[in-house]
């Protein structure tokens, strides 16, 4: 059974053991699972780790943030099959880094939108943009330098030991039947409660969502996405199918969400300039990031039952009881 790290080690990734490589099939076993969503993002995240230390590159933090939040999500589907304490430690863990990875993310997706907008102004509204730009990379460099503090921290040591630690020793509930058996009378279930409770989230929608709820979808979708994907290997097609669907409605609400969240900030920064002129920019802005915003939440509704239509939900139907 994996045992948590109390101390870190000194060293950063290149002085740790390197994690092994698993593959799925058909009759891997529930085991055989979780060794591979560990070795799998285990491998992701070293790969990356020195690189977000030296250069804090937008592609490294990128898929940092994408390999962390996949575990995390992972861990969550697989829980009732692995250690509690160790499982609820590293989400935990996991999410204080997928936070600080996000915070930059975040500003690195809403400059390479507003860029280009800005480029296109007129004249009279360049100088606005580019004041605009300016308040937007200064608040990458706070947030990329706050992510730069946590990767150097004693912490983030640990949980990196940790996650190798589980890599090589999988945290799998000592004495459960499930971990020897076929992953294929296993996942099913767990997949199917994730689809069952993104269903019941979008039927508690009203006729317009708000942002907040859209979003929560979106989050939905993404988690049934990583459980689906986790599952192709296994199940093959109507997982696969699934995955895919899910990753389109993830996708319209994730524009949908970004867009949003950037006609949110122009506001504040345009009020808290007090500037007049770089109001009337933030106002050009702002109304084709709303523009954006409506045609995404127009998409929605489609690529949600488009995801009903591609979801074969037999397989979930007849997994066996556990």
């Amino acid at each position: 059974m994996t045992t948590l790290t109390t101390e870190p080690e000194l060293g950063r990734s290149d002085s740790r053991p390197p994690v092994p490589d698993r593959s799925l099939h058909r009759d891997s076993t529930t085991g055989r699972v979780v060794e591979a969503v560990f070795a799998t993002a285990v491998a992701a995240i070293l790969s990356r780790d020195r690189e977000l230390a030296r250069t804090g590159d937008p592609d490294d933090i990128h898929k940092s943030r994408v390999a962390t939040r996949r575990l995390r999500a992972e861990i969550r589907l697989l829980r009732p099959v692995l250690v509690r304490s160790v499982a609820d430690h590293l989400g935990e863990e996991l999410k204080w880094l997928a936070g600080a990875l996000g915070e930059v993310r975040d500003i690195d997706v809403r400059l390479e939108d507003l860029e280009p907008r800005v480029a296109a102004l007129g004249p009279a509204d360049v100088a606005g943009g580019r004041q605009l730009l300016a308040a937007l990379l200064a608040e990458r460099e706070r947030a990329n330098a706050h992510l730069l503090a946590m990767i150097e921290s004693p912490r983030y040591g640990a949980l990196l030991d940790d996650l190798v630690t589980a890599a090589a020793d999988p945290p799998l509930l000592p004495g459960d039947w499930r971990a020897e058996a076929p992953a294929r009378c296993v996942l099913p279930k767990l997949v199917g409660k994730r689809w069952a409770r993104l269903r019941a989230d979008v039927a508690q929608l009203d006729d317009n969502p708000s942002v907040e709820a859209l979003h929560e979808i979106r989050k939905g979708a993404k988690k049934l996405r990583y459980a689906a994907e986790l599952a192709s290997p296994i199940v093959g097609k109507p997982a696969a199918k699934m995955a895919k669907a899910a990753e389109g409605l993830q996708g319209v609400l994730g524009e949908h969400h970004d867009a949003s969240e950037t006609e949110g900030w122009l506001r504040h920064h345009a009020i808290l300039s007090g500037s007049p002129s770089l109001a009337v920019t933030a106002g050009e802005l702002v109304a084709a990031e709303r523009h954006r915003a409506d045609r995404f939440r127009r998409q929605w509704p489609q690529k949600w039952h488009r995801l009903k239509k591609k979801t074969p939900r037999r397989w979930l139907k007849h997994a066996p009881v556990l």
